[in-house]
């Protein structure tokens, strides 16, 4: 015998206080039952958990479960709901029920398990997608930031998606970005990082709540990379990208005055032996042993880097046979035995070695990858981007060339080709605006991260668009993508404006709106609050320090100098900066060397 259900009155007299004290209108129209069925206009606002209790209480009273079919058959069936709305129940349903598609005889069986993912009053909007599982991870894969237009468009400014098994609650009104922030107490940030980074690289987890190191771990690896720190670092990687820019000069009789390149490929090069060197120091054996070692280093850098995606998304690295003895072997070069070998090492890769006591060798090389690997697969797109859009823009390039020569000059610093490498102190580098300005207007039209939170309880979550109860362990996520390419907040958002972030003043602009208010985050390629990367400062230091060098050094062209902007690497989209997906070919020469008939390098001025 079919199930029925009873008149819903008799259920809400039985509730009424409860209804009452409880009840918020929500987003979806739920239809009386029985008699009011037959009225085509008599309609209900009712959340879903209440509909949920109505059917379990009544189905329990009398002695019967109702079956997928026969729940949806019951909504359907009702005439007077348009296709949006039956879409909308449908949704809810999905959800509402905990559907096991292997088996949907008797969807209360699953007792009181299901109840924790029934969409409750006061909840965001839901994407569940219709995938068991992975939900919407497939559409928000193929492409972001389309995909999350689209639901901005149906939603509004916040909703949930179901993601590899995560409900994730996505907040797209930058407005509301700083009053997420003020949720901090109710966070978990660290979680999510944590744990990727065991299961990326290798090592046990470094969360303190696990034992395995105090505290303070991360506000420690912070303060070696500000302050005293990050001078030393600085210094380092300005005299690391002059020897290996220099050895750019090969003294043959035949070089060619021009050597052309692919530019992302000349970019990933010389960021990764140069920061590799000023992290991890230099290797005592010899130049030559220690150029065929980082360029090994590099080729297993690059093998591990194409995997890193889909580790994040929960692959074993296991699967992937080259990116797992690459990565080993990368642990490999990071082992203690062999950091002992090595001049100038950081402070960071020190005090790393000094508190980690609790792992291995092997654990503790692993853990060192994780800052090699946050050091470079950022940063090596960033200057690509930085460099490809001040060449093939005329204007920034004047503006940039006339930045540093001016800065040089006042500095009293000239380029020379003897060991006496240039040096410009963080108050000299931070007062270059215009390199600024490239590098945030660079950063703008490439970076796609996803700033992503866990709440350690239920909460309420109150932004500028509303209040949004938030449960146990969802995640709350900003993907400022969306806003670094807003026509509103930035007109021609596509287009490269090398002082897009100058104000009149030719100084840094920070006043950017967005519905006529005033934005306190506009550019956030670098995370934001407690997840900001720590390595920021550095990152756009040693960027700031490579464009310094290619202007000085080298005269620099596009070998097609109408060449369009390449494509940007989706399928990295959520972990920071995005690489090209094809390289782009450019000539470069040094400005003030020629080389001699019998093969010397002599220095010339221009004319």
């Amino acid at each position: 015998m079919a199930f029925q259900l009873p008149a819903f009155s008799k259920f809400l007299q039985k509730h009424i206080q409860e209804r009452l004290s409880v009840y918020q209108p929500p987003l979806i129209r739920w239809p009386l039952c029985g008699e009011a069925a037959k009225a085509s206009t008599y309609v209900l606002k009712m959340p879903s958990n209440t509909f949920r209790r109505y059917l379990w209480e009544e189905a329990e009273l009398y002695g019967s479960k109702p079956t997928y079919k026969e729940v949806i058959k019951l909504f359907f069936e009702l005439s007077f709901l348009d296709k949006l709305q039956k879409a909308q129940i449908k949704t809810l349903l999905l959800r509402s029920f905990a559907l096991d598609l292997q088996n949907d005889e008797h969807l209360f069986d699953l007792g009181d398990c299901y109840s924790s993912v029934l969409l409750q009053m006061g909840e965001p909007p839901l994407e569940n997608g219709l995938i068991p599982y992975l939900g919407c991870a497939l559409q928000f894969g193929a492409n972001p930031l389309e995909f999350l237009r689209a639901n901005q468009r149906k939603h509004g400014h916040v909703f949930t998606c179901k993601l590899m098994g995560n409900y994730v609650h996505f907040i797209t009104n930058p407005l509301s970005y700083h009053k997420v922030l003020y949720h901090g107490k109710y966070f978990d940030w660290k979680k999510f990082h944590f744990t990727a980074s065991a299961k990326a690289f290798g090592h046990r987890s470094i969360d303190p709540s696990d034992g395995n190191t105090t505290d303070n771990i991360s506000k420690t690896i912070i303060k070696t990379l500000q302050g005293d720190a990050l001078n030393s670092l600085t210094e380092a990687m300005m005299e690391n990208l002059q020897l290996v820019l220099r050895s750019q000069v090969v003294p043959k009789p035949k070089t060619p005055a021009w050597m052309s390149e692919g530019m992302y490929a000349f970019c990933y090069r010389v960021m990764f032996e140069a920061g590799y060197f000023t992290l991890f120091g230099k290797d005592l054996t010899g130049q030559d042993a220690q150029k065929a070692l980082i360029l090994n280093h590099l080729d297993h850098f690059k093998q591990f880097d194409k995997i890193f995606p889909a580790l994040v998304a929960g692959f074993p690295i296991h699967v992937f046979k080259t990116g797992h003895y690459a990565r080993e072997k990368l642990a490999e070069g990071l082992r203690l035995q062999k950091l002992r070998k090595r001049d100038h090492i950081s402070e960071l890769v020190r005090f790393l070695n000094d508190t980690l006591s609790t792992l291995d060798d092997t654990e503790k090389a692993k853990s060192l990858l994780a800052v090699l690997w946050a050091s470079q697969a950022n940063t090596i797109p960033a200057t690509f981007w930085s460099l490809f859009q001040m060449i093939r823009n005329p204007e920034a390039m004047k503006a940039a060339t006339e930045e540093v020569n001016k800065m040089l000059e006042n500095a009293g610093q000239k380029i020379s080709f003897e060991d006496n490498p240039i040096y410009l102190n963080r108050i000299q580098l931070d007062d270059m605006p215009v390199l600024d300005s490239i590098i945030k207007e660079s950063l703008r039209l490439s970076s796609a991260s996803l700033n992503i939170r866990t709440a350690k309880e239920d909460f309420t979550l109150h932004l500028q668009d509303g209040s949004y109860n938030i449960r146990k362990d969802d995640i709350i996520a900003l993907y400022p993508q969306l806003m670094h390419l807003d026509p509103e907040i930035y007109p021609d958002p596509l287009t490269f404006k090398y002082d897009r972030y100058l104000d009149e003043n030719g100084k840094t602009k920070t006043a950017f709106y967005s519905n006529g208010l005033k934005l306190k985050y506009y550019y956030m390629p670098f995370g934001s609050g407690a997840t900001i990367c720590p390595g920021r400062l550095f990152a756009v230091q040693e960027i700031k320090q490579f464009l310094i060098l290619m202007l000085s050094y080298f005269e620099l062209e596009l070998v097609e100098s109408c060449v369009q902007c390449p494509p940007l690497d989706q399928s990295r989209a959520g972990l920071g900066i995005l690489p090209p997906l094809n390289d782009i070919e450019f000539r470069y020469k040094f400005k003030h060397l020629c080389v001699t008939d019998g093969g010397e390098v002599e220095g010339r001025r221009r004319t």
